[in-house]
């Protein structure tokens, strides 16, 4: 049996250290491990949310910080080791024994820093670095929060208007009290980037990024154990002018501009299964789209070898129909003229970026 990492580009807060007003959000954090999920929002002011998700156990908190606190979580975020660290540097293996992550959205003032060590050998790389910030987490929680009123699970997310998709395009808009930031410059415009997982035995994933002048980059990356290291194969190219056209116009297509991901996204142990996932950038922000397929489910509460413990049934969220012609196009286009793989590079799961130099 196998557990699966797949590589989603989620709508994440973007908050920070640059000077704020005092209500604005200035840290977000997330640690998932295994069934267990905290997160912590923290703004100007010292005001804190925090929330435990536990299997159907959920536990919120609420409270505020005093100064020396804040001015202790601005140094451990300062760390060199966070503060010049860059989401391309966090190579992630794909398939792994357990679940462990962090993920850190950071405000550096002139520009939005977001950090996702998405596996556990990346958090131990990164552990020197990250264990000061969860400690503080976790004595803040239990030192100065009460249970709060509002138990309802928000994901530590801030009002929408202190939201910068990760994917997006363009800076954020302007507020009255709050000016567009710069965006980073290494980020690059994009159409659509798509990604399929497959796992039997081996996992393979597919995907492929888009941007608007036709040039795209493909990836084909393959992890045997959770314990090896993932292999990769970097391609480049250009799509004719006639195919971007057509692609233009699948991506402007009601059924997929309308449609939408499933509410919840299963954690399982399964014995094959596909992830299929899209994410399209739109004038609303953006659209991120996944999909799953799950063959040979263990099922919950048991163990593979325990009685009921191999389901041996199809686990369906929303068939990826929707997706089909863009898969089509993508095999069309970009995987049958990809050329040879680039030297010497190891990849980036087609995050949409000026490579680096």
């Amino acid at each position: 049996m196998k557990r699966v990492v797949n590589c989603v580009f989620l709508l994440i807060p973007i908050i920070g250290l640059a000077q704020q007003p005092s209500s604005e959000p200035f840290f977000r954090y997330q640690r998932v491990y295994e069934t267990e999920s905290v997160c912590l929002l923290l703004r100007g002011d010292g005001a804190v949310r925090w929330e435990k998700q536990d299997g159907l156990n959920f536990a919120a908190r609420e409270g505020t910080i005093a100064p020396e606190q804040l001015q202790q979580v601005i140094k451990l975020l300062s760390d060199p080791r966070i503060a010049k660290l860059e989401q391309r540097e966090i190579v992630t293996e794909m398939v792994i024994s357990y679940t462990e992550a962090v993920q850190l959205a950071i405000d550096r003032g002139d520009h939005w820093q977001e950090l996702t060590f998405g596996t556990p050998k990346t958090v131990k790389a990164h552990k020197q670095a990250l264990e000061p910030i969860v400690r503080w987490v976790s004595e803040i929680a239990k030192r100065n929060l009460v249970a709060s009123a509002n138990q309802t699970a928000t994901k530590c997310l801030p009002q929408p208007k202190t939201v910068e998709p990760r994917l997006a395009t363009t800076a954020a808009a302007a507020t009255p009290d709050r000016a567009p930031a710069p965006v980073r410059p290494w980020r690059r415009p994009f159409l659509v980037r798509y990604s399929r997982d497959y796992f039997y035995r081996t996992h393979e994933r597919d995907c492929a990024v888009i941007f608007p002048d036709g040039h795209f980059r493909m990836e084909h990356r393959t992890q045997h154990r959770a314990d090896d290291e993932p292999s990769a194969k970097v391609y480049e190219g250009d799509v004719p002018p006639s195919a971007m056209e057509q692609l233009r116009g699948l991506l402007e297509a009601p059924g997929l501009v309308q449609a939408t991901s499933p509410e919840t996204t299963p954690n399982v142990w399964m014995r094959e299964g596909e992830i299929v996932t899209a994410d399209i950038p739109r004038a609303n922000g953006p659209q991120n789209l996944e999909f799953h397929r799950y063959f040979g489910v263990v099922a919950p509460g048991k163990k593979s070898e325990e009685p009921g413990g191999k389901a041996g049934i199809k686990y369906e969220i929303a068939a990826p129909k929707v997706l089909d012609p863009l898969r089509e196009w993508i095999k069309h286009h970009v995987q049958e003229h990809k050329g040879k793989p680039l030297a010497d590079h190891t990849g980036n799961n087609c995050f949409p970026e000026e490579p680096k130099p």
